[in-house]
C-alpha cells in the first residue's frame, strides 16, 4: 500500500525543536558517526532524493523511511548553505571519532617536547578544519583571509604547551616519589630510657641494733 506523500515536507524537523529532547535527537541524528562510512554513491543518491522531494517529483513506491534516511545522509554530508559535499574530516559526524583519536595520541606521546608541539598542532588544525567546513557560507570568505588566519588557528595554544609539559612531568615525578615513600617499610627506632642516677632509689639503711641495757 502506497503512502500519499504529496504533503510531505522533507525540510521540516523530524522532532519538535521547541523542546530540549527534540533538539538532542535532531543533532544526534545528523552527527551519527556511522554516516562517515557511507559510500559516495549513496550520498549522491540521498542528495538526489532530497532535491526531487523538494520539487515534488518523488518516484512511485517511495517510503517515508527512505525519505528520512536520505535527509539524514544529506544533512550529515552536505553544507546547508551551499549544498556542496563537505570533506569527511570536517564533517560534524567525524568530530567525535576524530577528536578521540587525536586525544589518544596526545595522551600517549607527551614525554618529549617535539611530540607535544606536533600533536597540539594536529589538534588545532583539526579543529580549524571542522570550523571552516561548517562555517556560515552566506558571508563568503576569501582565500587571503583563510591564509592569514590559518597560522593563528593552529598555533594559538602551542606557546603555552612547554610550560604545561614541564609542569605535568614535575607533578608525575612528585607523585611517583610520594608513592615510593609510602611503599617503603618505615624503620621503627627503639629507644631505651636511660636511668637517671639522681632518681635512683637507694635501699634503706640497715637498722642499728639497739643494745639492751641491763638494769
Amino acid at each position: 500500500m502506497e503512502v500519499d506523500l504529496s504533503g510531505f515536507n522533507i525540510d521540516a524537523p523530524r522532532w519538535d525543536q521547541c523542546t530540549f529532547l527534540g533538539r538532542v535527537k535532531h543533532f544526534f541524528n545528523i552527527t551519527d558517526p556511522r554516516t562517515v562510512f557511507v559510500s559516495e554513491q549513496e550520498l549522491d543518491w540521498a542528495k538526489s532524493v532530497v532535491e526531487k522531494s523538494r520539487m515534488g517529483l518523488m518516484p512511485p513506491g517511495t517510503q517515508v523511511e527512505q525519505l528520512l534516511y536520505a535527509k539524514k545522509l544529506y544533512d550529515s554530508a552536505f553544507h546547508p548553505d551551499t549544498g556542496e559535499k563537505m570533506n569527511v574530516i570536517g564533517r560534524m559526524s567525524f568530530q567525535v571519532p576524530g577528536g578521540m583519536i587525536i586525544t589518544g595520541f596526545m595522551l600517549q606521546f607527551y614525554r618529549t617536547m617535539p611530540a607535544v608541539v606536533f600533536w597540539q598542532w594536529v589538534n588545532q588544525s583539526f579543529n580549524a578544519l571542522v570550523n571552516y567546513t561548517n562555517r556560515n557560507a552566506v558571508s563568503p570568505t576569501s582565500v587571503r583571509q583563510i591564509s592569514e588566519l590559518r597560522p593563528a588557528w593552529s598555533t594559538d595554544l602551542i606557546p603555552g604547551q612547554p610550560g604545561l609539559h614541564r609542569e605535568t612531568l614535575s607533578q608525575k615525578k612528585k607523585k611517583k616519589q610520594t608513592n615510593k615513600q609510602k611503599t617503603q617499610p618505615q624503620k621503627t627506632k627503639t629507644t631505651t630510657k636511660k636511668k637517671n642516677p639522681k632518681n635512683k632509689q637507694h635501699p634503706p639503711p640497715p637498722k642499728q641494733e639497739q643494745s639492751l641495757l641491763c638494769s
